[in-house]
């Protein structure tokens, strides 16, 4: 029996994509979690051998999430869910020890595929993802460009920024110190070249660390 744990940041899809796990023969869904640092957690007390990760996840979006599992040396297959095949370069799925990615328009057979037949030497690549691969090679080429000179740090803080956190919830999020916070986001606007916080906000989004329905209508930090 696989042990399946779930993140998406909606309840809707979410309770769906659990009810298909639920049917697929020798799967088992023992969490089902709304973002990143709840994934970490839930890892960690579980121990799954699957996680089906939304790319999109508030507050530690998936890539970064599953490069921090891979980190912590977590023996699980990371199946990587977005929302169009530009989403996260492949490159960098690979880095971060994903071990397959799906669309979340696709049929419901890649998922099973995935889950059932990736493993840490290979990695899978649903159907629907392969047809639409030549744009996001593409995309993969500008993505790296912007912010492949970011430290996972910046790139955790930006997120945060991204969704509408202030620099004392980003401090208590990270267990640091609201100074700290500041020292990374003047660091960010010289990286990124904005001077304001809604310029990091918008770069946020451009670099798909944040999605427009994760912002919170404060932008105040």
């Amino acid at each position: 029996m696989r042990e399946v744990i779930l993140a998406d940041r909606n309840e809707l899809v979410r309770e769906g994509i659990a009810a298909l796990l639920e049917q697929m023969p020798g799967c088992v869904v023992v969490a089902k979690l709304s973002n990143g640092r709840e994934l970490l957690e839930g890892i960690e007390r579980l121990r799954p051998d699957v996680a089906v990760v939304d790319a999109g996840l508030a507050e530690l979006n998936g890539l970064d999430s599953a490069s921090l599992i891979s980190r912590r040396g977590f023996p699980l297959i990371i199946i990587l869910m977005l929302g169009h095949p530009g989403e996260v370069p492949l490159i960098e799925m690979v880095n971060a020890g994903i071990s397959g990615c799906v669309l979340k328009c696709g049929p419901t057979a890649d998922l099973e595929r995935a889950v059932n037949h990736s493993s840490h030497s290979s990695f899978y690549i649903g159907g629907e993802f392969l047809e639409m691969r030549a744009g996001s090679r593409v995309h993969m080429h500008q993505h790296n460009n912007r912010h492949g000179h970011l430290t996972h740090r910046e790139r955790e803080i930006l997120q945060l920024i991204g969704e509408g956190n202030s620099s004392k919830e980003i401090a208590n999020k990270l267990n640091i110190s609201t100074t700290t916070v500041k020292t990374h986001r003047e660091h960010l606007m010289d990286k990124l070249e904005v001077r304001e916080i809604a310029g990091l906000t918008r770069e946020s989004i451009r670099l798909n660390l944040v999605r427009v329905d994760h912002q919170r209508s404060r932008n105040a930090i």
